[in-house]
């Protein structure tokens, strides 16, 4: 079902699935019309005497999502949300402590064992049956999908959207955010209405909330500013360079001795000279044990108690909308490959087309050796301190597929915007080089 279908089916049953909360008296509207909710007050507390109560009834709707909403306490009762005529059966069945089908959703039969071995506790419970249309699979795959358009859609990015949940008792989903914005708002609203979500700003409590290319924060992402030994660069990719051990791509000649990196948010960790790095003052070296010259590449060993993460920022050079890396390209890169690039200068440019593979060339004293190059491309080009940035295809959902490591620029003159007399042309290290190069592989999800 698409977020389309799931918005229609919960739309047609506001009336019955959004009753008046406790917490809502102290609720107010945004101008967009979305329900905003303090953030102590999106769900009420259950009592004690109740708990266990609840939880076994929330066991048989859980195993039933077709029939059931959810279990709560209101009113020193406990209530079941109902949505057909099979799950009242279960449910007064479950009251009177009779036998229980084996649900359709349960094929190893441990929900089933669970519900027959808790049923003896709430057998003659008085217990409350509401009649709704929203059944749980649908207000879950809604909750689901709130969280897969959150970083995908550009509009909603900037919102810093980090946690979606079910209000109980209402039905309605709960998205916490770090600011609604208008056009968050706008977007959320025309997708989904004013009364199936309510909004809670906060922020992140895991730290990387209020942060972009300008600002990352661990778990760092790629495609964000980092101070480098070099001077002003930008990483590209996440890397697993062992068990629990994480790392950051970014260009060779971003610290052709190695050296602590940072972002300008804090500290991300180092570059080992020699062996993490194959960048000399004459360009591109072997590195240790290794015959094959490998273009412009670093990797900086993130420090111990931070991370790393699959993502990527894209958009423009301030941007806070990340997505994630699913995979290395499955080749190395062929001539006619289109391809963008990320950096914290000039932002995402695609429409690159590559040229040349595995050539050496000389740029700016040094020589670059087996490297990839695009040629001719009119309208802006990468500036510097994008090196180090994401090469990288788009997929059809907005997440990436990682190409490689931008290295170089020429062309465009000084507004860095390339005409037919001085086209752009940019260089890059192809992510297998990094693959074979160096231990441990790319982050992806």
């Amino acid at each position: 079902m698409t977020v389309t279908a799931v918005c229609a089916a919960l739309v047609a049953t506001t009336a019955v699935t959004a009753p008046a909360h406790a917490a809502e008296a102290g609720a107010n509207r945004h101008s967009s019309g979305l329900i905003l909710l303090n953030a102590e007050n999106v769900h009420s507390i259950i009592p004690e005497a109740l708990r266990d109560a609840v939880g076994v009834y929330d066991l048989l709707a859980e195993a039933n999502p077709d029939d059931f909403g959810y279990a709560y306490a209101s009113g020193g009762s406990v209530v079941v949300d109902v949505t057909t005529d099979a799950g009242a059966a279960r449910l007064d069945a479950m009251r009177q402590g009779k036998a229980l089908d084996t649900p359709a959703h349960d094929p190893m039969g441990k929900a089933a064992q669970a519900i027959a071995d808790s049923q003896a506790s709430v057998a003659g419970m008085p217990v409350v049956a509401r009649r709704v249309s929203a059944s749980r699979t649908v207000i879950e795959r809604f909750k689901h999908e709130l969280a897969d358009v959150a970083y995908a859609d550009p509009a909603l990015a900037p919102a810093g959207i980090w946690q979606t949940e079910v209000q109980r008792d209402t039905g309605r989903v709960v998205v916490r955010l770090v600011k609604l914005t208008e056009a968050a708002a706008a977007r959320i609203v025309e997708l989904y209405g004013t009364e199936q979500v309510a909004v809670v700003e906060q922020a992140n409590p895991d730290g990387n909330d209020d942060v972009g290319r300008l600002d990352d924060g661990w778990p760092f992402y790629g495609g964000a500013r980092i101070n480098a030994p070099a001077g002003s660069c930008t990483d590209a990719f996440s890397w697993n360079i062992s068990s629990g051990v994480h790392g950051m791509l970014t260009a060779g000649h971003c610290a052709p001795n190695g050296g602590s990196v940072s972002t300008l948010h804090e500290y991300l960790g180092s570059i080992t000279s020699g062996s993490r790095e194959n960048y000399s003052s004459s360009g591109t070296v072997f590195l240790p044990g290794q015959t094959v010259y490998r273009g412009d590449m670093a990797l900086a060993q993130v420090t111990s108690g931070k991370t790393s993460a699959a993502r990527i920022y894209r958009g423009v050079y301030n941007s806070t909308w990340s997505v994630s890396v699913r995979s290395m390209w499955s080749r190395r890169a062929q001539r006619g490959d289109q391809y963008c690039t990320g950096g914290s200068y000039s932002g995402e440019i695609c429409g690159w087309k590559v040229d040349f593979v595995s050539i050496d060339r000389y740029i700016s004293g040094k020589w670059k050796r087996n490297i990839v190059v695009s040629y001719y491309r009119q309208g802006w080009c990468t500036r510097g301190g994008d090196s180090g940035g994401a090469v990288y295809t788009v997929n059809s959902d907005g997440n990436v597929a990682a190409k490689g490591i931008h290295n170089a620029t020429y062309g465009g003159g000084s507004d860095a915007y390339g005409g037919a007399l001085d086209p752009c042309s940019e260089v890059f290290t192809d992510i297998w080089d990094a693959y074979y190069g160096f231990p441990g592989t790319l982050k992806t999800q």
